[in-house]
């Protein structure tokens, strides 16, 4: 009896102690765990770091890019104005004047030099005309729209056909196509430094002659196609110029495109994408802000974009279309959906 009293306590010690290991395991077995899951916190850590550098590394590469494309623009501008003046001055002899030169043989030139000045202002307002084309966004954004420029991209790298009305059925895949390239082709980037001309004019005997030229840096420039293709880069009005010039050489002209900016002045803002009118559907293409849609019924694909992108209806007092022959602002969204029903309804 008592042997088995003994062999029982026995048991009972064993399996007391390896409780007690069991015990101790599990607690390194917890502590090794939980020193796992926060080594693996801190690589996740390090990675989205890593990630982070990556992707700021880019960015700034993208800004770097720019800087050097704008500059060559700069540069060519001033160089352009300095050719201008000096041909200018170069006409009217003022060039060879001396300190020493006569009041007399001055006033002799006057005549010249405002017959001079005359083809300068003329060249000037040229060379305004071509900052002011990629300054801003207005009548003049017409020649930047452009299909002919990315036709050939059209045919090559993009679609692979144009528009074939025997065929309604690769209409939306082909459309689509196009939506999807720019969007993952050209990257979102905010816009850089570019100069604006000011020309402060004197009226001279009923002439207006340029007395001062500004140049004021403003954070905005509008690329044609051809120069968002090569920067693979652009914010949403230059690559809604390039999605439309794209919808344009697709559809040969069998269809509409146009570039649409929706506008608050209230809160200073502009946004724009394309759209596409084709055989009685609306497409609305907005490769910024990566939304596609489709629709019968104007008023439905068009509420849709806005609360997609979120912007209120009411804050929308104007809206600009544009394409390379045509360009109107609305008063507001109600009167732009009611031209685009109109439109639709007559290229059914």
């Amino acid at each position: 009896m008592g042997r088995l009293t003994f062999k029982a306590n026995l048991v009972l010690v064993l399996v007391l102690l390896l409780a007690i290991s069991n015990a101790v395991w599990y607690a390194l077995y917890q502590q090794k765990q939980s020193e796992i899951r926060s080594w693996e916190l801190k690589y996740e850590h390090l990675e989205e770091m890593f990630n982070k550098t990556i992707l700021r590394l880019k960015q700034l590469n993208e800004n770097y890019t720019s800087l050097q494309f704008r500059y060559g623009r700069l540069k060519q501008a001033y160089d352009k104005l300095y050719e201008i003046i000096e041909q200018g001055l170069k006409a009217t002899g003022l060039n060879n004047l001396t300190n020493n030169s006569s009041c007399s043989i001055i006033v002799a030139r006057v005549g010249g030099i405002l017959k001079t000045y005359e083809t300068l202002n003329k060249s000037l307002a040229k060379f305004a005309r071509i900052i002011w084309l990629h300054t801003s966004l207005g009548p003049q954004t017409q020649r930047l729209i452009d299909p002919e420029r990315v036709m050939g991209y059209v045919l090559s790298r993009v679609v692979g056909r144009l528009y074939d009305p025997n065929h309604p059925e690769l209409l939306d895949k082909d459309i689509k196509q196009i939506y999807t390239w720019v969007k993952d082709n050209i990257i979102n980037s905010y816009d850089t430094y570019f100069p604006d001309i000011e020309i402060v004019y004197a009226n001279i005997s009923g002439k207006l002659y340029p007395k001062e030229i500004k140049f004021i840096l403003h954070r905005e420039y509008v690329q044609n196609p051809e120069e968002t293709l090569t920067r693979r880069a652009g914010d949403c009005e230059d690559q809604a110029i390039l999605v439309t010039s794209m919808l344009q050489a697709y559809l040969q002209r069998l269809g509409e495109a146009y570039m649409v900016c929706i506008i608050s002045t209230e809160y200073d803002v502009t946004h724009c994408a394309s759209i596409a009118v084709v055989q009685g559907t609306v497409y609305v293409l907005d490769t910024a802000m990566e939304y596609f849609g489709k629709d019968v019924n104007v008023y439905n694909v068009i509420r849709s974009w806005l609360a997609y992108v979120d912007y209120d209806p009411q804050y929308i007092d104007k809206v600009m279309v544009v394409n390379d022959n045509f360009y109107r602002v609305f008063r507001g969204i109600n009167e732009f959906t009611a031209w685009l029903h109109n439109l639709l309804h007559e290229k059914k």
